[in-house]
């Protein structure tokens, strides 16, 4: 509890990334693969619940992200994004950006296929988000900067388990409101890991 709250109480504003390679413990290295348009659909319907359910959660102080899809490569404010980085949020740029391709490299690199798992890695994304609109992102990726590298990767580590706790709230939300099936959880779980 007293890392959260000196979190909370250092507020500046860095670009930072918030890499989704802890994702399901591997890094992750997508395909190039040709998105299809239920990626797209499946991603936008997502990103849709997502944005609603955070913007009744934290009111005023809510202010939405923008799902960028990409093939290949795209600039952002956090420097280059390309394929091998599959999801990742941005928060110089307050954009999550998606080369669906990562979706295979879910199913097949990380063995958690479907929905529930496609929910679960943007849920974590916007989580890092709702951590950039709570001012505690940048800070932390500052403390892991200035940190020995054992402190560093335990600050990491815990910026990592908080976005873990958003994509649960929302994902338990989805499931009591029946917006998710258990197949659903259970497949979301798979990826946690």
């Amino acid at each position: 509890m007293r890392i959260f709250v000196l979190i909370l109480s250092l507020i500046t504003s860095d670009a930072v990334w918030a890499k989704a390679t802890d994702l399901c413990e591997d890094p992750l290295t997508a395909t190039t693969e040709k998105k299809t348009d239920g990626d797209l659909l499946e991603a936008a319907r997502i990103w849709g619940l997502l944005e609603a359910f955070w913007a009744q959660k934290l009111g005023p102080r809510f202010r939405p992200t923008t799902l960028v899809l990409f093939t290949d490569a795209i600039p952002s404010e956090c420097g280059f994004v390309d394929s091998s980085k599959g999801l990742v949020y941005c928060g110089a740029d307050e954009k999550t950006y998606l080369d669906p391709s990562f979706w295979r490299e879910l199913e097949y690199k990380h063995k958690s296929p479907g929905v529930g798992a496609r929910v679960y890695a943007l849920a974590h994304e916007y989580g890092h988000h709702i951590q950039n609109l709570l001012q505690v992102l940048s800070p932390t990726i500052r403390l892991v900067r200035r940190a020995r590298k054992t402190e560093g990767l335990a600050i990491s580590r815990l910026n990592e388990i908080w976005a873990d706790a958003l994509a649960g709230y929302f994902i338990r939300e989805m499931y009591r409101t029946q917006r998710m099936s258990e197949d659903e959880i259970i497949q979301a779980v798979t990826c946690t890991g």
